[in-house]
């Protein structure tokens, strides 16, 4: 007998997200925080796999475009939102399009391959849910080692403050 994924746990808990229209989940273990995403900067010499940087309180966080590094059209919206995380101990905001639900139970993994495209790497599983497929993402094939190196050390942002409000 195949054991139960973890996706099929019944208190496997996920972050639906969507980009373009595609469906994406992320393990809630994962998400710090989900904010609106404003007040979005990018200095000059800012590495081109991040789209600038957001302060979250005292903390000046790196964000990476999914649209963009998807290859998918990236306009933003009032439901456009950046989900904090900590990618391979880093942390990181990463824009979607919108998120649309916090999911209380997994879903029945479909067994099969997730679908080509630029996201090939990052997606462990498929899952069917009540409200459709989902793409399951991992953090781990995210971000190349030459990208993880760069979010380890001091990166742009050093001519940015924060606000004194």
């Amino acid at each position: 007998m195949k054991p139960k994924s973890r996706y099929s746990q019944h208190d496997f808990q996920f972050a639906r997200f969507s980009l373009s229209s595609r469906e994406f989940g992320l393990d809630v273990r994962d998400v710090k925080e989900i904010i609106r995403l404003k007040g979005l900067e990018r200095p000059s010499g800012t590495p081109a796999f991040l789209d600038g940087f957001v302060w979250l309180r005292t903390i000046l966080v790196p964000v990476i475009d999914l649209r963009k590094r998807f290859s998918l059209p990236a306009p933003f919206e009032d439901e456009t939102r950046v989900i904090i995380c900590l990618v391979e101990s880093r942390i990181a905001g990463l824009v979607v399009d919108k998120v649309t639900e916090i999911a209380e139970e997994g879903g029945q993994e479909t067994g099969s391959k997730p679908p080509d495209g630029p996201w090939a790497g990052c997606v462990d599983a498929v899952v069917n849910t009540s409200h459709g497929p989902v793409m399951m993402l991992s953090l781990k094939g995210l971000l190349s080692n030459e990208e993880k190196k760069v979010l380890s050390g001091p990166i742009g942002g050093n001519d940015l403050a924060p606000d004194s409000d």
